[in-house]
C-alpha cells in the first residue's frame, strides 16, 4: 500500500501541478513537484483511515471521497497531520490555513460525500479516467439519495463536474489567493 500511495501521490502532484492554488501554495516551480508529492502523500495517509480511496487499476488517476459520516480521528492524528503540512507548506502554510477555514466556513453542512480531490495524470488527461473515478459514489449517491460536495480550484473545470450533476453553489476568495468554487450535486 505504501508503493502505491507514494504512486497516487506522484499522479496527483502531476495532476494539480499547474493548479491555482497548488501553485499560490507551492509558488517555486523547480521544487513543486516533490513537495506536492509529499504533500499528497500525507493526505492519502489521512484519508485512508477517514474516507475513501478510489483509483483505476492502473494508478492513472485517483479520487478521494469523504462519507456522509466520517469516523472521528483523534486530536493527536490530527496534530501530527498539520505538523506535517506545515513542514512541507512552510512559509505558505498561514495562507494554506486561511484557506481551510474559509472552505470549512461555509462547507455544506447537511450529509454529503464530500469529494475531496480528484486528479488525473496529464498524460491520460481527456481519457475518461476521472469520470470513471466519480461514477461509484455519484451512483451510490443518487441510491441513498445523499448530495455530494466539492470545491473546483480551476474555472475550466466546472463544465466537467456540471457534466456530473454538480452546480456551483458559491465563490470562495481569500487575499491574494485564488478563487474557488464551492459545487453541489442533488441525488437524482
Amino acid at each position: 500500500m505504501a508503493d502505491d500511495f507514494a504512486r497516487l501521490a506522484r499522479c496527483l502532484a502531476r495532476s494539480f501541478e499547474t493548479d491555482p492554488v497548488l501553485q499560490w501554495l507551492l509558488p517555486d516551480p523547480a521544487s513543486r513537484l516533490e513537495r506536492a508529492s509529499a504533500f499528497y502523500e500525507i493526505v492519502l495517509q489521512h484519508f485512508a483511515g477517514a474516507g475513501q480511496i478510489s483509483t483505476d487499476g492502473t494508478l492513472r488517476g485517483c479520487a478521494i471521497w469523504q462519507p456522509p459520516t466520517p469516523p472521528s480521528i483523534g486530536i493527536v492524528a490530527q496534530l501530527s497531520y498539520s505538523l506535517r503540512m506545515i513542514g512541507i507548506l512552510r512559509g505558505t502554510s498561514l495562507k494554506g490555513f486561511r484557506m481551510l477555514g474559509e472552505m470549512e466556513r461555509i462547507h455544506y453542512r447537511p450529509p454529503h460525500w464530500y469529494l475531496a480531490l480528484l486528479g488525473t495524470d496529464p498524460d491520460h488527461w481527456g481519457q475518461g479516467v476521472a469520470s470513471s473515478l466519480l461514477t461509484p459514489v455519484l451512483d451510490r449517491c443518487d441510491r441513498d439519495a445523499v448530495p455530494a460536495y466539492l470545491e473546483s480550484s480551476k474555472e475550466s473545470n466546472l463544465s466537467f463536474y456540471r457534466r456530473h450533476g454538480f452546480e456551483v453553489v458559491k465563490k470562495i476568495k481569500v487575499d491574494d489567493g485564488p478563487t474557488l468554487w464551492p459545487m453541489l450535486r442533488l441525488p437524482a
